[in-house]
């Protein structure tokens, strides 16, 4: 069995981390030999190192390539594009598309690929083109628009895929009437950062923090449908000096940009800029808050690290949100408020901040789930042999 791994991640975020722990784990394990696979990412705009390529070290072992892929905007966390974005898009996509046809599926032949796997529903084009004898797995790892492009790839994803891999039942939504969805939990290894929490005084101090402060984390890449902007109007409101705003993440464009110059005005925001170790965040995180400007509900990545450090999660929740799945979760390790209700967000973490922010170091029974992640995704794979 021989797997391409095709990724639209350059940097070290959410689906680059994910897919990266995963192959590494099977790697580990002796599932996978180095020579069974094949990473394939698009060029990145700086010079990959350890800092900034979840894949770095992977691809000291396994051969890669970098590829021109296709970009389809059909993902909420990327929002509506432009006219002229679409255009561009469009063009670039048919240009991708045509490197396959003359150029990449020989490529694949020559590796002996038996097995493609797609990391997000933005590369859902590639599974038009692909060869009949390669069978295609997708990640969704995010929600789709609203938008004819979306239905489609929808449409495509279902006909086309072998098998289709969210990482929540809310993402896995638009597939439920198919036998080929499942769902897998991202891998997450958070022991080190419970372990940290016994430090945390230490690492408050670190951070220039007082001892008692009541540390709220907003974690992702500064942008407009991740909701940063609206850390002004929370912070204004905040009552206690113990709540503290943390910003982690780096700025997007123009919007990122002027968001951070905006929130920085407040005493109770701090900006860290992008944190490569993580695990001390979320040790003397207390809440991690979520602010997505999105039609599905954000159980990201962030919120699972957030889980299995020991903090909780707070989540906005539109009206006819269908929340069964997470019912045993809720108001214990994730607690919800009213989606852009600002008054009721404030007021949930003033109810918090008076239960004492010992109550939101959870107990929650699993810091470590990357075993069983990436078992189930490698049974996945033995599926598609």
């Amino acid at each position: 069995m021989k797997i391409a791994f095709i990724t639209h991640a350059t940097g070290f975020g959410g689906a680059a981390l994910s897919s990266s722990k995963t192959i590494q784990f099977l790697l580990d394990e002796g599932l996978l030999r180095p020579e069974e696979c094949l990473i394939i990412q698009p060029r990145s705009s700086t010079p990959p190192d350890e800092k900034n390529d979840a894949y770095y070290f992977l691809k000291q072992k396994i051969c890669h390539y970098v590829w021109q892929l296709p970009w389809s905007p059909v993902d909420q966390i990327g929002g509506y594009p432009s006219l002229k974005r679409n255009v561009s898009c469009v063009l670039a996509n048919m240009k991708s598309l045509l490197f396959f046809v003359f150029l990449y599926n020989k490529k694949l032949k020559k590796e002996k690929i038996e097995i493609v796997h797609l990391n997000s529903i933005i590369l859902w084009p590639i599974l038009l083109v692909l060869p009949n004898d390669v069978r295609a797995i997708i990640h969704v790892r995010e929600g789709f628009l609203d938008s004819f492009e979306a239905k489609c790839a929808q449409t495509i994803i279902k006909k086309k895929a072998s098998e289709i891999i969210s990482i929540d039942d809310f993402c896995a939504m638009p597939f439920s009437n198919t036998s080929k969805s499942i769902v897998i939990l991202n891998p997450f290894n958070m022991s080190k950062a419970r372990e940290m929490k016994q430090s945390k005084l230490e690492l408050l101090k670190k951070f220039g923090l007082p001892n008692d402060s009541f540390v709220v984390s907003v974690i992702g890449r500064i942008e407009q449908n991740k909701g940063q902007h609206l850390i002004s109007s929370i912070a204004k409101k905040i009552n206690s000096d113990r709540i503290v705003f943390l910003v982690v993440g780096l700025p997007n464009g123009k919007f990122g940009n002027q968001c951070l110059e905006d929130i920085q005005q407040y005493s109770n925001v701090k900006y860290l800029g992008q944190i490569n170790d993580m695990d001390q965040i979320y040790a003397i995180t207390d809440i991690v808050l979520r602010l997505d400007l999105i039609d599905y509900f954000p159980l990201g990545r962030t919120v699972w690290e957030g889980i299995f450090s020991g903090c909780v999660a707070l989540l906005p929740v539109k009206d006819g949100y269908d929340l069964s799945s997470i019912q045993n979760l809720l108001n214990k390790y994730i607690f919800v408020y009213d989606y852009l209700g600002i008054d009721h967000l404030v007021s949930v973490l003033h109810s918090l901040l008076e239960k004492n922010s010992n109550t939101c170091e959870n107990d929650f029974p699993i810091s470590d789930n990357t075993s069983q992640s990436a078992t189930e995704f490698f049974n996945i794979l033995q599926k598609c042999r």
